[in-house]
């Protein structure tokens, strides 16, 4: 069944895309902000992370270009944070399936779309629907298989972090201000609450990831609050969420709970990033709390896996040359193939810097 649930999804994908996809024969070289009057940003799939990163550039239109409408599409989960934090003009929110009838009404609110930017590596049925629909003058993508996407900012980037693809894309336009700096997540409400149970000096640890194949194992996170334990003696906010209970339930057994803080099960998206905000230092698997460290600039240990170069390159933590954020992966290696001796050994030093330079 499964079998055949991926070759009926294939086939509809590509029927689907020799229906909608289109040649869009605008050429980038004539794209100029200057004549942009509404800018559409797609992240249906609502993550995070991503929405962390293309920060600088939404803060480098709204300086620039303050004229032009800057419209996000995304999951309901990430609207307080877009019209709060980033100070959108307008946000649609859609499911992650949308269906037709969803895309027709986002089509009919958007009217006139000058610019469209999606990040999907992989189009979905939806993705080629409401281009066609919508038909912008230029979509910037990274899709080399998609042929309405006039603008590929891989094929102009290559190798290169994510940041720049966004920085690429204003210098296109003909943008004179650009920042680099990510804009922190935080509200003021959510700022209040998670003082409420936040403490001084405390480390964020986030072990998990958005797949399976971006977890620490159980033992190497025991491991690794022993070693946050035995070197700094500082409290530990555990980033996990409530499907990890039983891990939360193991460390607390284990360890004295004047080290462990009691995070919520449920926290939005702005009190997890006040909650980093608030710490003094995180270790984080590749998942979005490494940009909200970045964004909150401080002391950063990130464990990335090591079989695809590109993906480390293109999802790092923001470039910086600030010596206490570092990234361990070891190449060709899987999160849960590392080494306990090699990952302890660089989260030592990590730990010792932070430490001895009064970080921590």
């Amino acid at each position: 069944m499964k079998i055949f649930n991926s070759f009926r999804d294939r086939l509809r994908l590509f029927f689907y895309k020799r229906k909608y996809d289109f040649s869009n024969n605008n050429n980038p070289n004539d794209f100029k902000l200057s004549d942009t009057k509404c800018i559409v940003i797609s992240k249906i799939d609502g993550k995070l992370g991503d929405t962390q990163v293309i920060t600088p550039f939404i803060n480098s239109i709204q300086h620039a270009f303050p004229s032009i409408k800057i419209v996000v599409l995304s999951s309901r989960n990430l609207e307080t944070t877009y019209k709060n934090c980033l100070n959108i003009d307008s946000f649609i929110a859609l499911t992650k399936r949308p269906s037709q009838h969803e895309l027709d009404r986002t089509v009919n609110q958007i009217k006139n779309a000058d610019l469209f930017i999606t990040l999907e590596s992989k189009f979905r049925l939806h993705d080629f629907y409401l281009l066609n629909r919508l038909r912008p003058k230029f979509i910037a993508g990274i899709n080399s298989d998609v042929s309405c996407i006039n603008i590929n900012l891989a094929n102009r980037n290559p190798n290169s972090h994510i940041t720049l693809y966004f920085e690429d894309l204003l210098t296109l336009g003909g943008c004179r201000y650009i920042t680099r700096s990510y804009v922190p997540l935080t509200t003021q409400d959510a700022l209040t609450t998670a003082k409420s149970y936040c403490r001084k000096e405390q480390i964020a640890l986030s072990p998990w990831g958005a797949s399976k194949h971006k977890h620490l194992s159980d033992e190497t996170i025991i491991k690794i609050v022993q070693q946050i334990i035995d070197k700094t003696q500082s409290p530990i906010a555990l980033l996990i969420p409530p499907e990890g209970n039983y891990l939360k339930k193991k460390l607390k057994n284990r360890f004295d709970n004047k080290f462990l803080i009691d995070i919520p099960d449920y926290i939005d998206v702005n009190e997890l990033a006040s909650i980093v905000s608030m710490s003094k230092a995180m270790i984080s698997v590749d998942t979005a709390t490494v940009h909200l460290a970045c964004a909150s600039k401080i002391p950063l240990f990130a464990i990335y896996n090591g079989n695809d170069q590109e993906l480390i390159t293109l999802w790092s933590p923001l470039p910086s040359d600030k010596k206490e954020s570092s990234i361990f992966f070891i190449k060709n290696k899987l999160i849960d193939e590392l080494s306990h001796h090699d990952l302890m050994s660089a989260l030592e030093k990590f730990l010792l810097f932070t430490t001895n330079n009064g970080i921590l």
